[in-house]
């Protein structure tokens, strides 16, 4: 299998309207996952004006095209185990004469809130592509955003949310091929701007791009993910390319 390094800051030159305007299939492109990827009030087609601009939206607005139609499942504060149940509803809504895809970003829930471990949420997202890839989908892995555990949480319990994050975002970028298309690793991104034992340095370096919390995208983020990540996955599924969409920061 064709393997790719692909450099967002140099993907997203060449991923532009004019190149998806010449591509004669049509596509239907679904989401499914938390508050990450998730729009406020909940807007599944996305045809009306997201007061929240979810990243989703912001590739549709982007895109700007009708050979794309979106459904957004994504709803805030889910795990996994909802997450399957978004997967069964979209492929009630699969269009078998359309190129169907799905991205799947989840597991930040049950880390953080649920108490599940990085490797036991790795087997789940794992049956989840199964799931969607066996009902003619083709699918994107993303890896997790960095997550800064505000008060009340301890010290040690953030390392421990920490110790998780990195063994399921491991197992993914390991294994991404054997269950999925294309991978988003956004933990390139993450961790790169941030410290692991402090907010000063976070909050100077990329403020505009992430909340606090250093797992939410702020306004300004959710169009980077749109452009810099999910475009540049859409056009190597196109050209069929299974690609590693990264940016690596120095």
């Amino acid at each position: 299998m064709k393997y790719l390094i692909a450099f967002c800051f140099i993907a997203i030159t060449s991923c532009n309207n004019k190149l998806y305007k010449k591509n004669k299939k049509e596509f239907n492109l679904f989401f499914i996952g938390d508050s990450i990827t998730s729009d406020d009030p909940h807007n599944i087609s996305l045809d009306s004006v997201s007061k929240s601009k979810s990243w989703p939206w912001q590739m549709k607005n982007f895109l700007n095209s009708t050979k794309y139609k979106f459904r957004n499942h994504a709803v805030s504060g889910v795990g996994i185990k909802e997450m399957r149940e978004q997967a069964k509803l979209i492929i009630t809504e699969r269009d078998s004469t359309k190129n169907n895809i799905v991205f799947i970003l989840g597991a930040i829930n049950d880390i953080s809130n649920f108490g599940i471990s990085g490797i036991k949420n790795y087997n789940n997202i794992y049956q989840l592509h199964q799931l969607l890839r066996s009902n003619g989908f083709k699918t994107v892995s993303i890896t997790l955003t960095s997550r800064r555990q505000n008060p009340p949480f301890t010290e040690e319990e953030s390392l421990i949310t920490w110790s998780h994050i990195d063994s399921f975002n491991n197992l993914l970028l390991k294994n991404w091929q054997q269950f999925s298309d294309v991978l988003i690793d956004l933990q390139s991104e993450t961790y790169n701007v941030n410290s692991k034992t402090g907010w000063g340095g976070y909050e100077t370096a990329n403020q505009s791009i992430f909340f606090l919390d250093g797992c939410h995208w702020s306004e300004a983020g959710k169009k980077w993910m749109a452009e810099k990540y999910a475009i540049p996955a859409l056009y190597n599924l196109t050209k069929k390319r299974s690609v590693v969409i990264s940016r690596k920061l120095k």
